[in-house]
């Protein structure tokens, strides 16, 4: 899969936000951050498979939520240099770091269809 400059600006809008309160969510609530972690994990299958998308494809979106666990939000330390103490003006650069990962992972998937 590829995406233009266009795409990953679009792309980048509809995570922005998701990926900001997934940020905050780690100094707070386990189920915030579950539920912006199903969340960026729903808006990545969609754009992977926005041809042939269905309501009855939650299994796919789960594969996707668990490779996100397994290769980004398990280890935020290793790849973006997560701290949990971080200033408030740095959950930008966080976020931005932390979109090109996620952007790394969904370039690699395949549409299921």
């Amino acid at each position: 899969m590829k995406l233009n400059r266009r795409e990953q600006f679009m792309l980048w809008k509809l995570l922005d936000f998701i990926i900001h309160r997934y940020l905050l969510s780690l100094k707070r609530s386990g189920h915030e951050r579950a539920e912006q972690h199903i969340a960026m994990s729903k808006v990545i299958w969609e754009v992977v498979n926005l041809q042939t998308a269905t309501a009855a494809d939650h299994d796919e979106v789960m594969k996707i939520h668990d490779l996100i666990a397994d290769r980004l939000t398990s280890h935020l330390r290793k790849h973006i240099g997560y701290d949990a103490d971080a200033e408030e003006h740095e959950w930008d650069i966080l976020a931005d770091k932390f979109f090109k990962e996620l952007l790394l992972i969904m370039l690699s998937l395949q549409p299921s269809k």
